[in-house]
């Protein structure tokens, strides 16, 4: 058991516009897309140090957020999770939150790893993309996200990216996520 070894339990909550599901109340967000419209990376830092002061009042170690997908569909049902249809604001903007919120001392495990931007089918869809628009568009938040805000973790997306799943993707989960 974790008591025998003495690791600390972790609280995970997700949280689109804050954090969901914690007892009591809690801090509701503007989304993503309304967030990004700002265009101003401090605001987004400024959230993401509140985020992480009330996830420390509720015992919450990680959050499950930002979400740094790109708006491949403009019907798709989670474009609220996500910043932008824009790679380059997208990934200016979640750096920014996740700096708030981890230089506070919350961790966060971002989502979803990659091409994630359907929901009608989401665990079987298969994304078929060239690999010049996989790296310039739909991955280049995440680079960002890592590089310059050192995002502690990543969730895997549950679809196929040109007929394989994206969890079981050597490629992109091990050579470009942790190799490059």
């Amino acid at each position: 058991s974790f008591d025998t070894y003495a690791i600390p339990g972790l609280v995970n909550v997700e949280g689109t516009t804050g954090l969901s599901g914690v007892s009591g109340t809690a801090t509701a967000w503007p989304i993503p897309t309304a967030l990004a419209c700002t265009w101003n990376p401090e605001l987004l830092e400024r959230v993401g140090k509140e985020i992480a002061l009330e996830a420390k009042e509720k015992g919450v170690s990680i959050w499950l957020a930002p979400s740094v997908s790109i708006h491949r569909n403009p019907l798709s049902g989670a474009n609220f999770e996500s910043f932008s249809e824009d790679p380059y604001l997208t990934g200016i903007m979640a750096t920014a939150l996740i700096n708030g919120v981890q230089e506070n001392g919350i961790g966060v495990c971002m989502g979803s790893l990659v091409c994630a931007e359907k929901e009608h089918n989401r665990n079987n869809y298969d994304a078929r993309i060239s690999e010049r628009a996989l790296r310039e568009i739909y991955l280049l938040p995440f680079e960002m996200s890592v590089k310059e805000g050192k995002a502690q973790g990543i969730m895997s997306s549950y679809n196929h990216i040109n007929g394989s799943a994206m969890s079981e993707s050597y490629d992109i989960l091990t050579n470009i996520l942790r190799g490059e």
